[in-house]
């Protein structure tokens, strides 16, 4: 059975990675420093559930919703724009 030390040391490795994935744009699909750093409208529509859940359990991190708010206006901003190659 985990620790509640091991658990904490999982929960800071998780946090760290995320905050990774994070640009202006909101949540990417991979960290800055690797070659796949694209917006992926399913990846970040999730990962803004599980961000919104763990705002729910701890209403003072406001800045948990930053992202969120950021990835959902991308996603609004590419929604159903047509894009032709010529």
């Amino acid at each position: 059975m985990a620790t509640a030390e091991v658990l904490g040391q999982v929960n800071n490795w998780a946090t760290l990675d995320l905050e990774k994935t994070i640009r202006p744009e909101g949540y990417y699909a991979s960290a800055l420093d690797q070659n796949f750093g694209v917006h992926f409208g399913r990846d970040a529509a999730i990962t803004s559930t599980f961000t919104l859940d763990i705002y729910e359990r701890h209403p003072g991190r406001k800045a948990l919703l930053l992202p969120v708010k950021n990835s959902l206006t991308t996603m609004a901003l590419y929604q159903g724009q047509e894009i032709v190659n010529s």
